[in-house]
């Protein structure tokens, strides 16, 4: 550490802990300041800087001060490596510092305070909290007042809390712990200051939030703070108010995407977070492990969710049991973070910070990105506004989406830089003779003493249409397929062969999805038949016919909110004949739509959304992810509707 000698005006350094008490300047940097460089060739005494060296020492010394740091004569900023370790230091210096003197080269009178430059300086916020013998001089070099004196006056200029400013909680309590403090709040303090150097907007922080971390000028304002951020949830992961901060309606019209990141890119997104604090009652995370934590590419957290409002998408395929009844898009977020005027009263659910999250991907639940920035929605009561009230949040747990209006504790993954869900390649069913190809179900025979239930199965083959013959006129024993014709083990409906029949490339992508589109049609060949040795089978119905199954893609519904949908969702209709295209699926539904009309829902070409198997039980389809050919497909699943 380099100091100034208050007397000789050279400077010395000190190593390790050997260093003598010492006075701290803190000023605006103006024109012609004297650097280290200067001080070494002696073309100090032409700049007309020099005069604030004289000035700042010749005061320290009057103070008693033997020593005096400058931060624009004590650092060699020609070494990087030194200039790192003094920001990274820079804060300690100003706490183990005997005093700090506050040049306001723009202040004659007290009535000047609240406009002067000094308060609006990036690096000046840790250099009036760090120390704890403030005084503040005006251009004549004359006394304003101290930290103390002059505290109402600093916390309506600053916003900052009275505790922080005497370093303490009440007159006579112990030294405030500073890590004790929200970083929301610290971050409200550093909003709308600003820095020469565009990284510095960051660097300024290290101290203040208590993280260190190697600097790289040059990378850019954005960059800089994202790795301060990541540096503070890496050391205080507990602390969730990182996660508290708004946008302006402007910024969220002006970003090219709807979604956003979970830790902000620049502090004056916490403008508006200075009078949030932690509830002393908290919400319990389960397993006892961080709350926000940096992984590869993005930000994990584990948070207080619910859905919002009426915002359910019934999904096709989906369990009757309700776990996976519908597809869930938009929830929210409550953060251990509560906004009142009184922290002693920051206990009501209700007064949350809620952050909005949308789900991003049909496979991985976890996947989210942030959305509209620009507004905290209520949780528990309705908004005032425009904006959806969510529901009565409960401490219901029962599934893992969430049941509508249930609070659940569940892990978030936001990328830094949020994207909607990767394109699915396709369709696939299996063949191969596993639990998936035989359904059981129980079939009700007549006998002398009435109903008897007696278990059976439904063995399932899927066929691709070129093993079929694509008309209508299909016999009910399989539609034009012979018994010794072995269906292969996996039938694949790729998108890209979709895509090419189309010549519309990218056209089942979500950004350019706009209506149900048909991938492709299987046949499914159904035969059913009564456990024993040997199984005894089930003889359909001269009119049963094996239904054709017509799978594809299709885009969410417009959500509350207006943001685009992260990702597509799979459909499927049985149906009486093939549907391998747009233009034969609507045929189809201008065949349904009349049947509709006409009273009848059950001729041929209606689609449907389950299937009558031989034996009487109706049969749905299921979609669950499975990699294949290392690609992502819905492998195609038949299931027994119970209801």
């Amino acid at each position: 550490m380099r100091l100034l000698n208050t007397s000789t005006l050279q400077l010395e350094v000190f190593i390790g802990t050997d260093v003598p008490p010492y006075t701290v300047l803190s000023h605006r940097w103006e024109d012609e300041e004297v650097t280290l460089e200067h001080m070494k060739t002696g073309a100090a005494g032409q700049m007309k800087g020099f005069a604030k060296i004289e000035s700042s020492a010749h005061r320290a010394r009057e103070d008693g001060c033997p020593y005096i740091w400058i931060d624009t004569c004590c650092i060699d900023k020609s070494s990087s490596a030194e200039l790192s370790e003094a920001i990274n230091s820079m804060f300690a210096w100003y706490r183990a510092a005997q005093r700090c003197i506050v040049y306001l080269s723009d202040v004659r009178t007290l009535a000047d305070l609240p406009r002067s430059a000094w308060f609006t300086r990036g690096w000046t916020l840790q250099e009036l909290i760090a120390p704890r013998d403030v005084v503040f001089l005006n251009r004549e070099w004359r006394v304003l007042g101290d930290k103390t004196g002059l505290r109402r006056q600093l916390r309506d200029i600053t916003r900052i809390a009275d505790a922080v400013l005497a370093g303490r909680g009440d007159e006579e309590g112990p030294p405030l712990d500073l890590a004790a403090v929200p970083a929301c709040n610290k971050l409200a303090w550093a909003a709308g200051r600003r820095t020469t150097r565009p990284e510095d907007e960051a660097y300024c922080l290290l101290g203040l939030l208590g993280v260190a971390m190697p600097l790289l000028y040059g990378e850019g304002a954005e960059r800089a703070f994202r790795r301060v951020m990541e540096a503070y949830v890496r050391e205080y992961p507990d602390d969730e108010t990182v996660l508290a901060w708004t946008a302006e309606p402007e910024d969220v019209d002006a970003r090219g995407s709807p979604y956003w990141p979970l830790l902000a890119s620049s502090p004056r997104f916490f403008r508006r977070s200075g009078g949030y604090t932690v509830p002393r009652f908290r919400a319990w995370r389960k397993g006892g492990g961080r709350a926000v934590d940096v992984t590869g590419g993005g930000v994990r957290a584990a948070l207080t969710v619910q859905p919002l409002g009426q915002d359910a998408i019934q999904r096709p395929g989906a369990d009757s049991d309700g776990g996976d009844a519908g597809v869930q898009t938009l929830f929210l977020a409550a953060l251990n973070c509560s906004y009142v005027e009184d922290e002693h009263e920051a206990d009501g659910f209700s007064g949350c910070f809620t952050v909005t999250l949308q789900r991003l991907s049909d496979f991985e639940e976890d996947q989210y990105a942030r959305v509209r920035p620009d507004a905290i929605i209520p949780v528990g009561e309705p908004s005032g506004t425009a904006w959806p009230a969510a529901g009565t949040p409960s401490s219901s747990s029962r599934d893992a989406h969430g049941g509508r209006g249930d609070a659940r504790v569940a892990n978030v993954f936001v990328r830094t830089r949020p994207r909607t869900g990767d394109p699915v390649a396709g369709f696939c069913a299996r063949n191969d003779g596993g639990a998936a190809a035989r359904l059981g179900f129980t079939f009700m025979a007549g006998s002398n003493r009435g109903p008897v239930a007696m278990p059976g199965s439904i063995n399932v083959e899927f066929r691709p249409a070129t093993m079929t013959t694509l008309t209508a006129d299909n016999d009910g024993d399989g539609g034009g397929d012979t018994d010794d014709q072995l269906p292969p083990q996996f039938c694949f409906l790729d998108v890209a062969a979709a895509e090419n029949r189309l010549a519309e490339r990218g056209c089942f992508d979500v950004q350019n999805l706009t209506r149900r589109r048909v991938v492709g049609c299987l046949r499914v060949r159904l035969r059913a038949s009564l456990d024993g040795n040997p199984p005894r089978a089930i003889v359909p119905l001269r009119s049963y016919r094996d239904p054709w199954l017509v799978v594809g893609l299709e885009p969410l519904p417009v959500n509350q909110l207006g943001t685009a949908p992260g990702y597509v969702r799979p459909w499927y209709e049985f149906s009486e004949r093939c549907c391998g295209d747009d233009d034969a699926l609507a045929e189809l539904e201008l065949e349904e739509r009349k049947g509709a009309e006409d009273g009848n829902r059950d001729g041929d070409g209606v689609l449907r959304k389950t299937h009558v198997a031989p034996g009487g039980k109706k049969v749905r389809v299921r979609f669950v992810p499975a990699t294949y050919k290392f690609r992502t497909y819905y492998e195609v699943q038949l299931v027994v509707d119970d209801e």
